[in-house]
């Protein structure tokens, strides 16, 4: 069973956080169960808007996990911007993934 990590993100105290989360949580669990996953940990960052990738304190505890843990296959997010907005950064990070064999997988797109 391949191993997985969640990463959920809300950008703005504007927006409805719990529902949104709910539903990013929602809908990544299901796609690990439909798809035979288990999930090892969930990172969850809340209402942090205009906070760029490198101020994501749970985005960095999910890469210090990733880099320091062999046994995760797969990081799930809901949709790319929920990850990250900026393409430079997105390739940073697959690259960090990519080193350690591991997939993204985005569930709404």
């Amino acid at each position: 069973m391949k191993k997985s990590i969640i990463y959920l993100r809300n950008s703005s105290e504007n927006q409805n956080c719990d529902e949104s989360l709910k539903l990013q949580r929602n809908q990544c669990l299901s796609y690990a169960k439909a798809n035979k996953l288990e999930i090892v940990k969930i990172f969850q960052e809340a209402a942090k808007s205009g906070i760029k990738t490198e101020g994501r304190e749970q985005l960095k505890e999910l890469l210090d996990f990733c880099s320091k843990n062999n046994n995760v296959d797969l990081v799930i997010v809901y949709k790319i911007d929920r990850f990250t907005r900026n393409s430079d950064d997105l390739r940073s990070i697959k690259k960090i993934f990519d080193s350690k064999e591991i997939s993204l997988v985005c569930v709404s797109e």
